[in-house]
């Protein structure tokens, strides 16, 4: 007769909790010793099976079903799972708890290496039944060890090693060996792949039914480690995202098939997927270049482009005649430039992109710039600028006239910074208007408009056109010429608050640039009240900071390494010379950051408020070196000082800082 197995709910209700580094891991039933036909398991639903690391779970006296006794033979027994299934094997309570008895062993085995005491051990059991928690829990929520320490311990207990994964990052292909679902449910993950064993972290080593079923579905020994809950979380970070998923997936059954690509639909799914998880890196650019052989797609996140996939080449018709249609351009013309936009809604949020197609030697390459609706709500404060810089701001455009300037190279993030401006302007009584090439978003309350040669609407004749619209604030996309030059400084001379943007490496070289283009001396130094200049820099990603130390010898050679002048070796000195060592921070990579150690970006600037003296060098147009000695004196904070400022600070990395500045 096949032996009768009885299956028990547990006797507890459902409670919420919050998520701490220990949690209870039951161990495992062991496999009953008998042939297939009488062994029976317990397979978890996906819907209700909860993860070691999830809320406890407990279901109350009342809500228990009653017991119910099974046969191999009934009609009611579990059907047998699929070859592909992985069947999580457990008692009632969810995986991976200990038993009591486990618990009190581990307990002694800590007081043996004297990393508790009989009080302590007294005082963690009485927590454990009065609070339902595992030891783990108490011994490091109390202070006793610290979650590492007691890693270690239990690892010892278990006759393994301890393993940790804290700003660690396992390779897609090697934690991918074990689905995700399953990494979850079951408290493991591999953590390395060789051609005869992986290895595998587990919260519960002694769970022999889960060890011999990954062996048995991998086909190689599994060399066990033990880790924490915490660390498996760290862990399971590693697995590649769902839209990455999906664009791999997509992009190997189009190199297959190119049928998949002639099929409307599998376009579709291939672009939403690249540009779902461009938005989901944060990536401000997609490239689609085509080359000889292959399709390269990149995306630029945090001002740096990566290489994310490649495409037959035989695809690159089908997927720009894919863009041209969202975009409404033409597909039939291919050989002219051509610019569109569409948009999408992710999540609540519109993802604008503006397209540029142009032609190539080996066909029409496409750049999609990805343009949030959520970039419109950044403040001075969240751009980067300290509070001082800040203050003087505010104050040169609290004025009803005048003209503000914010300079840099292309990309610095200088139209973004006038949003945030306009957006702390843009009141009831105030008419703000714009002229942008392009209109980068959409402010609500403003009046923009677009450049367009074709219409005759140019910078010059479309702010003409706007001094006729009664404004009391004017945007002007960037002054570029001496015709727009002199409008706009004209403008402000007449009582309108005139912003714009120029190309200008600092502050001190913004009015020789406009001297340059032929504005009259006279009408700089009456109209421009303040000037802005600033980059951007990628900030250490916080999740994997980590901090080192450099000697003075390093610091030396990274002197000469990026050029630094003499001025500014002074000004390196007074943050990181007067010591012998260093003490600096930087990212180690993770999954949160793609590998590359930086997540965001924030504002170095300087802000040049014209005063008497800097209008007098002006007229008797000095050079850019001697105006800018002129601020500092009257108090600015340069761009270098203010990224060294937060490289001491711990934001970002001081080769940033210098690849930035000396661009």
């Amino acid at each position: 007769m096949p032996r009768k197995t009885k299956k028990t709910a547990s006797k507890k209700k459902t409670t919420q909790k919050a998520v701490n580094p220990f949690k209870k891991h039951a161990i495992a039933e062991p496999v009953v010793e008998e042939s297939d036909e009488e062994q029976i398991e317990e397979q978890v639903e996906p819907s209700s099976a909860k993860s070691p690391y999830d809320e406890s779970t407990e279901v109350s006296a009342t809500e228990a079903p009653e017991q119910v006794e099974t046969t191999a033979d009934s009609e009611t027994s579990s059907e047998e799972p699929k070859k592909d299934e992985w069947v999580i094997h457990h008692i009632g309570e969810q995986t991976g708890v200990f038993s009591e008895e486990v618990c009190g062993e581990i307990l002694k085995h800590l007081k043996s290496l004297d990393l508790v005491t009989d009080e302590q051990i007294e005082q963690i059991q009485e927590t454990m039944i009065k609070e339902g928690v595992c030891f783990g829990e108490v011994v490091v929520q109390q202070g006793f060890l610290s979650e590492d320490e007691l890693g270690q311990a239990v690892a010892a207990y278990f006759h393994c090693t301890y393993a940790r994964f804290k700003n660690t990052q396992i390779p897609p292909d090697t934690i991918s060996i074990l689905p995700k679902e399953v990494s979850q449910k079951s408290g493991a993950v591999v953590f390395e792949d060789s051609p005869d064993y992986i290895k595998v972290a587990m919260v519960n080593p002694e769970d022999l039914h889960f060890i011999h079923l990954l062996e048995k579905k991998i086909g190689k020994n599994v060399e066990v480690h033990y880790t924490t809950p915490s660390q498996i979380n760290e862990a399971i970070k590693s697995y590649p995202s769902e839209f990455e998923n999906k664009l791999d997936v997509l992009m190997a059954r189009a190199s297959q098939d190119i049928s998949h690509l002639e099929n409307l639909d599998s376009v579709s799914q291939i672009f939403d997927s690249m540009v779902l998880l461009a938005f989901q890196r944060g990536a401000s650019d997609v490239h689609i270049e085509p080359f000889e052989d292959e399709i390269r797609v990149r995306f630029r996140v945090d001002g740096v482009l990566n290489t994310i996939t490649t495409l037959p080449i035989k695809f690159q018709e089908t997927i720009i005649n894919h863009i041209k249609v969202l975009a409404k351009l033409r597909i039939d013309t291919h050989n002219a430039s051509q610019d569109g936009r569409f948009h999408v809604t992710y999540e609540e949020t519109t993802i604008n992109f503006r397209v540029s197609i142009m032609p190539t030697h080996y066909g029409e390459k496409a750049v999609l710039r990805l343009l949030t609706s959520e970039t419109q709500e950044w403040t001075l404060a969240e751009l980067g600028y300290r509070e001082n810089d800040q203050n003087v701001i505010e104050k040169g455009i609290s004025k009803t006239n005048g003209m503000v300037l914010v300079c840099g190279p292309t990309g610095s993030g200088k139209t973004t910074t006038l949003y945030a401006i306009l957006k702390e302007l843009n009141k009831e009584g105030v008419n703000i208007s714009t002229i942008e090439d392009p209109i980068e978003y959409g402010l609500p309350g403003i009046m923009q408009s677009q450049v367009n040669p074709r219409t005759n609407i140019t910078y010059a004749e479309g702010l003409k056109s706007l001094m006729r619209q009664d404004p009391d604030i004017l945007m002007i996309g960037e002054v570029r010429d001496h015709e727009t030059g002199d409008i706009a400084v004209n403008s402000a001379l007449t009582g309108h608050l005139v912003f714009s943007t120029l190309h200008t490496n600092n502050a001190s070289l913004a009015p020789l640039r406009l001297l340059q283009m032929g504005v009259d001396p006279y009408l700089i130094t009456t109209t421009v009240e303040l000037i802005v200049a600033q980059r951007l820099i990628r900030k250490i990603c916080t999740n994997c900071l980590t901090s080192y130390t450099l000697s003075k010898d390093d610091i030396d050679k990274m002197k000469d390494q990026f050029g630094l002048d003499e001025e500014q070796r002074k000004i390196f000195d007074n943050y990181f010379g007067k010591e012998g060592k260093s003490r600096l921070f930087k990212g180690g990579g993770c999954d949160k950051c793609g590998n590359t150690g930086f997540h965001g970006r924030s504002v170095i600037a300087e802000v040049l408020k014209m005063k008497d003296n800097i209008r007098d060098l002006i007229k008797e147009k000095k050079s850019e070196s001697i105006i800018q000695e002129a601020a500092k004196q009257n108090g600015m904070t340069t761009m270098f000082e203010d990224g060294l400022s937060k490289v001491a600070e711990g934001m970002t990395t001081l080769e940033e800082v210098l690849r930035v500045i000396n661009q």
